[in-house]
């Protein structure tokens, strides 16, 4: 295992480098850990200022991977990239005061759910992707989405983007906003952040 405590400046950027890892494998990232099998795992405390994920990658048929985000670190940047492959990547909660940055690779196919956050999640695409905000992809709720999401893709018209609140009883208010000419397109659903995006 490998302990990481970070300085007093905040400003350490720790990195797990799994690109040449030829594999599909399951990662599990909390507030203090990064685990994968075969890995002695990494624990870190909340006085790094940034951590990074690059996770096995297509160097034949694999670099599939399912990269599961149960928290976040409060404070500090957290940087998953998923790389090449067909990656299923869901962010479960994070912390407060930082920022969750999900990249995919280029290759078509992978999925991103965001099911609860309390901080900017910002997902940047470069193929194919589905997007799910408020569950897994089936039904869920759009109450635990309280930090703004940003869904940016490289390549036009290639991002499905789907939002589930069928879990919630109540009545609510739901803003769309999109303006073409602008490239800027919003939702907002009243007790939730708003995601944003490019219609």
């Amino acid at each position: 295992a490998v302990v990481v405590n970070g300085g007093a400046a905040l400003t350490d950027v720790v990195t797990v480098e799994d690109s040449s890892a030829n594999f599909n494998d399951n990662y599990t990232v909390t507030a203090t850990t990064v685990t994968r099998t075969v890995f002695g795992g990494l624990t870190y405390d909340g006085n790094i200022g940034t951590l990074i994920l690059n996770a096995e990658n297509t160097l034949g048929s694999n670099g599939n991977n399912t990269i599961t985000i149960n928290n976040t670190a409060d404070n500090i940047v957290t940087n998953i990239n998923g790389q090449g492959g067909v990656d299923t990547i869901t962010v479960n909660d994070t912390g407060t005061g930082g920022t969750l940055n999900v990249t995919t690779g280029a290759i078509s196919g992978s999925t991103v759910n965001v099911v609860a956050d309390n901080e900017p999640v910002n997902i940047t695409s470069n193929a194919l992707v589905t997007v799910n905000i408020g569950s897994t992809g089936g039904v869920g709720t759009m109450a635990n989405i309280q930090g703004p999401i940003s869904v940016t893709n490289s390549v036009i018209h290639s991002t499905a983007l789907n939002f589930h609140d069928e879990n919630d009883i109540a009545g609510q208010t739901w803003t769309l906003n999109n303006n073409d000419g602008a490239s800027t397109g919003s939702v907002a659903v009243f007790g939730s952040a708003t995601t944003s995006y490019n219609p």
